[in-house]
């Protein structure tokens, strides 16, 4: 789900109240189950860029799709909707109403232009990023540079999405409960960072070039900065301080009063299993219900720490020690070691 900014619109404005757009959705839900005290739940991450690295506020959002309610016995059931396009396209002009009326409350009605503060250089990053423009440089105050193909397309929305007014929705992304590999995938996508490494270039005339991952509709499929404005974009996606940037709502809120009973226990393991676990966890060994540390590492980073960066022959986990003075000992005595001979093979 997105609701990104309109030109003029204070920056951060619109950021931390994803509780508007899923206070709707949940109303939905509800009445689409027939289940007026029927609980949903979400987990929403607040994302601050868009492709070409420009400040866009928006919510990722993954919901359960559908209520828990509470039966005679005192236990949860689930109930299931799916949204169709209409019911997308009603939803969309609901959450746009209902924000513009925040925002009015707020004092920023529909056609409020803010002005930055000249003194407050984060804010005066953040609307240019907002506009489109450089910062900072030579070419403060032009557009961003773009590099177009031609044969630009007029892009129309996939199934289940709709727009209103500045706001989008789109909802044209399901996952079986069952399929916990699309889940992760999922959940991998919306804690995305703003750009990968490998799409990122210096040009020869010492520019930072950003390949888009799609091309836009109008061809345009790379945008350049200057140094100084490359970090400037940056430093304008950087969240307040003290800001929750992942929120949980309903059900799977911490403090829900359902949460224990929807929530799947923790197994219950002896002291050897917890400490096998633990062990495990520090290898590729996966456990049932997490990965391993090492696996992680070698997924995130591409750094494989079960391998020697010296010989490249593989590495042993031989013990763990997790309590002072014996870990001190240890990195006292690898310290004082000498180190393996240096790799010289191809």
């Amino acid at each position: 789900m997105e609701a990104p900014l309109a030109p003029g619109s204070p920056p951060g404005a619109r950021a931390g109240r994803p509780a508007i757009a899923i206070g709707r959705i949940e109303r939905w839900y509800r009445r689409a189950t027939g289940s007026r005290d029927g609980q949903g739940g979400a987990v929403t991450v607040i994302q601050r860029f868009g492709s070409s690295l420009a400040l866009n506020l928006h919510f990722h959002v993954v919901a359960l799709d559908g209520v828990y309610v509470t039966g005679g016995d005192g236990r949860p059931s689930f109930r299931q909707a799916t949204p169709h396009q209409a019911d997308v396209e009603a939803l969309v002009a609901e959450i746009w109403r209902a924000a513009e009326r925040w925002l009015r409350r707020q004092g920023h009605p529909a056609d409020d232009e803010v002005e930055p503060d000249d003194e407050d250089a984060s804010a005066l990053l953040q609307q240019a990023s907002l506009d489109g423009l450089e910062a900072v440089g030579a070419r403060a105050g032009q557009r961003v540079r773009r590099t177009q193909r031609l044969g630009g397309r007029e892009m129309a929305l996939p199934p289940r999405c709709a727009s209103c007014e500045g706001y989008n929705l789109h909802a044209g992304v399901s996952v079986q409960a069952s399929d916990r590999g699309a889940l992760e995938r999922l959940l991998r996508y919306t804690l995305r960072p703003p750009l990968a490494k490998g799409r990122l270039s210096e040009a020869p005339d010492g520019t930072v070039v950003l390949e888009l991952k799609r091309a836009w509709s109008d061809g345009t499929w790379q945008v350049s900065f200057s140094r100084a404005d490359f970090v400037g974009k940056l430093a304008a996606l950087v969240p307040p301080p003290r800001s929750n940037q992942t929120v949980y709502h309903g059900v799977l809120a911490g403090n829900a009063g359902m949460r224990e009973a929807v929530i799947p226990p923790a197994p219950e393991r002896t002291e050897e299993e917890q400490a096998t676990r633990k062990a495990r966890k520090l290898t590729r060994e996966p456990t049932r219900d997490t990965p391993g540390w090492a696996d992680l590492l070698l997924r995130v980073f591409g750094e494989d720490v079960l391998v020697c960066r010296h010989c490249r022959g593989p590495l042993t986990l031989r013990a763990v020690v997790v309590h002072p003075p014996a870990t001190t000992r240890i990195l006292d005595g690898l310290a004082r070691a000498r180190p393996p001979p240096l790799f010289t093979g191809p």
